[in-house]
């Protein structure tokens, strides 16, 4: 996760921290998926 916005790919800090944000929504969504099946 940390890796793609380590290597700042937006201009602005706010979008970068948001991209983080639904990165990490987005891996425990799945996640929580997986270990409810």
């Amino acid at each position: 996760m940390r890796i793609y916005s380590g290597c700042k790919p937006f201009v602005d800090d706010n979008i970068d921290r948001f991209s983080e944000v639904a990165q990490w929504q987005l891996f425990f969504t799945l996640f929580a998926a997986l270990a409810m099946k």
